[in-house]
């Protein structure tokens, strides 16, 4: 994806839905001072910004540039 510059293969609502689920876990995780369920939805939370990020960047755009 990277070296394409191309993210179209990044599903945006999976990316949504992973980073809303891994922040409301992460929440539950902090109301219970559980670092079982706070650290590795903490973890998920950031790579979903992360793929939200690429999926952002690297975004396909519909102008074709002559070569």
């Amino acid at each position: 994806m990277i070296q394409e510059k191309n993210s179209e293969y990044i599903m945006g609502p999976l990316c949504v839905m992973n980073t809303l689920c891994s922040f409301t876990w992460w929440i539950y995780g902090v109301m219970l001072d559980n670092d079982f369920v706070k650290y590795p939805n903490f973890a998920g939370f950031l790579l979903g910004v992360t793929q939200l990020f690429f999926k952002w960047y690297y975004q396909k755009s519909d102008t074709v540039l002559p070569v």
